[in-house]
């Protein structure tokens, strides 16, 4: 967890804490500097007065909107009534604040948890609009010129994200940007590969379990199964539709996205894609695609539970990274109570911690 700001850097220590549960999920819910919105806007703000810059790039952007609108929208971010954006506008955002590509790319990342997808056409061609100081209007210009696309998913394409950012920042001009986008149309996707072939092997490993362990007659799990058993769908109140909820905002944080059935139907479909949440949740369940994983230390040799908790945390950031997500953030709620989980005496204890700790968080569960 290298690179945090002194606060991230206190949080983070917080985790290793000797708290109870009950200690940490008030620490969760009052006690602690998790990042706001506000905050994450103003780390790119570099001295500027937000509030104007916000609203004058997108009066700009946007001149069929009445000021008053725009003013009220952001105000409402400023002050911490909205937490979350979509990644269109987290975009959009980044453009306004005349980011740098690299510094965009840290941007949608912190507010939208997972960085620029370079499969993805608009983004693709956002990011090069970025790279070359292009305004937002200019860059949506230039999206409309693009190939259009087939409207499915590519399920079997392995073309590497990484290549194709290289082959985009290296393009000279809008042109070449066009005959490349229309070349590797075919490998193109909104959806994350390396997630999605994750969650396959992950998902497998939980529904294979009843054989594997010889429980269900050879039976292979359902995915209800799977969330019941390893995923906490008992715990996380689902909340009938419609009806508003008496949740603290660190419960509504929590809640937001989990899994259901319908949700891990469709993202094994690729109806969806994989999110970050459900896939932060299948590498506790499976150790990492290792459920059994038996650490191979000397006898002599016995690991600490801080160098047994910092191999945890590196192998999910790695596992994060390659997906394109953000790695783990001790200010972000949910990140803070995976890390509070993870760091147990037992690597086998983590479950126990993490459904306790979501028990005490929703006393009322299901």
């Amino acid at each position: 967890m290298e690179h945090m700001t002194e606060m991230s850097r206190m949080m983070f220590n917080r985790v290793k804490d000797p708290m109870s549960i009950s200690e940490a999920v008030q620490l969760l819910e009052e006690g602690a500097k998790f990042r706001s919105f506000r905050d994450k806007l103003d780390a790119f703000a570099y001295g500027r007065d937000l509030r104007k810059v916000l609203t004058n790039g997108l009066c700009e952007n946007h001149p069929e909107a009445k000021f008053d609108a725009v003013d009220k929208k952001i105000r409402n971010w400023l002050n911490g009534r909205t937490q979350s954006v979509s990644k269109a506008d987290a975009f959009e955002l980044a453009f306004v604040l005349s980011l740098s590509l690299e510094d965009a790319d840290r941007f949608i990342s912190m507010v939208t948890e997972e960085g620029i997808h370079y499969r993805d056409i608009q983004e693709l061609v956002f990011a090069y609009a970025l790279s070359k100081g292009m305004s937002f209007s200019e860059a949506k210009s230039l999206y409309e010129r693009m190939p259009k696309e087939t409207g499915s998913e590519n399920g079997n394409t392995d073309i590497a994200t990484s290549l194709i950012k290289g082959d985009v920042l290296s393009i000279a001009d809008e042109n070449e940007l066009i005959a490349y986008v229309d070349k590797t149309l075919p490998m193109l996707g909104k959806f994350h590969n390396t997630a999605y072939h994750l969650f396959m092997e992950y998902i497998g490993m939980l529904e294979d379990a009843g054989i594997t362990d010889g429980l269900d007659d050879e039976k292979a799990m359902s995915v209800r199964d799977v969330l019941d058993s390893y995923l906490y769908r008992k715990s996380v109140p689902a909340g009938a539709k419609g009806k508003k909820e008496n949740l603290s905002e660190a419960q509504k944080f929590i809640k937001a996205d989990w899994p259901d059935e319908t949700t891990l139907s469709r993202m094994k479909s690729r109806q969806t894609d994989v999110t970050r949440k459900v896939l932060i949740l299948l590498f506790l369940a499976t150790n990492g695609g290792d459920a059994e994983e038996d650490y191979d230390f000397d006898d002599d040799e016995e690991l600490t539970r801080d160098e047994v908790f910092a191999d945890a945390v590196a192998r999910l950031n790695l596992m994060l990274s390659s997906c394109g997500f953000m790695k783990l953030d001790p200010r972000n709620r949910f990140d803070w109570m995976t890390m509070y989980a993870m760091c147990a005496e037992d690597i086998f204890d983590v479950d126990d911690r993490f459904a306790s700790f979501l028990s005490e968080l929703y006393p009322d569960g299901n």
